[in-house]
């Protein structure tokens, strides 16, 4: 099942990545991101994020939301322990000046499940980007490194990097 909030973490990943310069190979969602670019007003600005947003697909994690737009695109699931683990990320983060996309486990729907998070930063805490910086909900988080490694772990420490 395809999940709006993950919808919408693509679409920004998406259009942060347009806007960094890296071609959208999908004329639908070029079109779509362009939209974000034109509107002229922030309420145009979300009503263009979501129609990026429903246009993407989840299910099949980044490959499915994103491979459209980024065909080759894959995740890697990084292996060894907790400190391999931060290493990788730290390494991944160090590596690029884009975010990249982590596979968390997260509270929602009442239960815990996956979902996807753009991370910006890794250091002492790890700071996540607003999913939908389009609406009036700040989002922005920073969690503890060795909180966000635990998610990370939970939800089969997935790593997307651009």
């Amino acid at each position: 099942m395809s999940d709006a909030a993950t919808n919408m973490t693509f679409a920004t990943a998406l259009f942060l990545l347009r806007r960094a310069g890296v071609p959208v190979q999908d004329a639908a969602l070029e079109g779509l991101a362009a939209a974000i670019d034109a509107a002229t007003d922030p309420q145009s600005a979300h009503d263009a994020a979501t129609r990026l947003a429903a246009a993407l697909d989840s299910t099949s994690g980044p490959q499915g939301g994103l491979g459209r737009a980024f065909p080759g695109l894959t995740s890697h699931v990084v292996q060894g322990d907790r400190q391999d683990h931060v290493a990788a990320l730290r390494r991944a983060r160090f590596g690029s000046s884009l975010p990249m996309l982590a596979a968390i486990a997260d509270r929602f729907n009442g239960g815990v499940g996956v979902r996807w998070a753009l991370v910006l930063d890794v250091g002492e805490d790890v700071s996540l980007l607003d999913p939908n910086p389009w609406d009036d909900v700040a989002e922005d988080r920073h969690l503890p490194l060795g909180d966000f490694a635990v998610r990370w772990e939970l939800a089969g420490s997935q790593l997307v990097t651009f």
